[in-house]
């Protein structure tokens, strides 16, 4: 019993270190969104497509793709204290914000099945721009705010 446990969390604990995402899936193949594009993340790609395509299966097309933007907005601010005219208490506060935007971004895999009806031949040459990646999500931005005291 014991060693099922063992076996079930480094299954879990394997999946989680190699994120692959089903975009979207046709009946002639689909399209895969790997976290990271390493070893690990292309071997989990390929036991996922070698699953949906028992006959083997062709990439057509991969690479990084902008899926959103991720927002950050760093605030900071400085307060002095002093004594003005008079004795009096004086504060003076100096603030500064910078926003920074980076894209976020995915690898995906584009495949397409082997032996399914209605597939296209690989080997005939596609028509220019037939197989265009489109991100999942394009309007999704994140922004996040830190304050100094």
């Amino acid at each position: 019993m014991k060693a099922a446990r063992f076996v079930v969390l480094v299954a879990l604990a394997t999946a989680a270190c190699y994120p692959v995402r089903e975009v979207r899936r046709t009946a002639t193949g689909g399209e895969l969104a790997l976290i990271a594009n390493n070893d690990g993340s292309r071997e989990e790609a390929g036991k996922l497509m070698t699953a949906r395509c028992p006959n083997g299966y062709d990439i057509l097309e991969e690479g990084e793709v902008v899926v959103g933007q991720v927002s950050r907005t760093d605030t900071q601010a400085n307060t002095q204290h002093g004594r003005g005219f008079y004795n009096q208490p004086v504060q003076q506060t100096n603030a500064s914000q910078t926003t920074t935007t980076e894209d976020k971004r995915e690898w995906r895999i584009l495949y397409q099945c082997k032996g399914v009806a209605g597939a296209p031949d690989p080997a005939q040459p596609a028509a220019p721009a037939s197989n265009v990646l489109i991100p999942a999500r394009t309007s999704e931005v994140y922004e996040v705010r830190y304050h100094s005291y």
